[in-house]
């Protein structure tokens, strides 16, 4: 699933208007969100389909927060595009937020109901 939102690129990197205005919200750079993408303490799925959220863990022990970074990297077919140099795809990045305190990881949507959809024919990947 690709995400139709007018975007700013940078070297292969995509903002949405919906990241760079939570970014200046919650008082994130490029940079800083670019590290959390690059070197996560921990990544999980995304609630859209395709897409990741990274998390650095912040703060002091008694102020904890946590800042999470939500992008999806789509394979380049064009040659014109700039290329993540890694991965050699674009990236997309959708959201960026801060949550106070310590999040618990989620748990992962159970084999059986995996084997359910796919018995019915249904992917949740599309």
């Amino acid at each position: 699933m690709m995400l139709r939102i007018q975007a700013k690129t940078r070297g292969g990197i995509s903002f949405t208007r919906h990241a760079e205005y939570k970014m200046r919200e919650y008082r994130v750079s490029r940079q800083r969100a670019l590290a959390v993408m690059r070197r996560p303490d921990r990544e999980e799925v995304g609630i859209l389909p395709g897409t990741v959220a990274a998390m650095h863990r912040l703060g002091s022990r008694a102020r904890p927060h946590e800042l999470w970074v939500m992008y999806q990297k789509e394979s380049s077919t064009r040659q014109r595009e700039p290329l993540d140099l890694v991965s050699k795809r674009r990236v997309n990045i959708i959201s960026v937020w801060r949550y106070p305190g310590r999040s618990s990881e989620r748990d992962p949507v159970p084999a059986h109901i995996w084997e359910a959809l796919s018995q019915d024919g249904e992917t949740l990947s599309d």
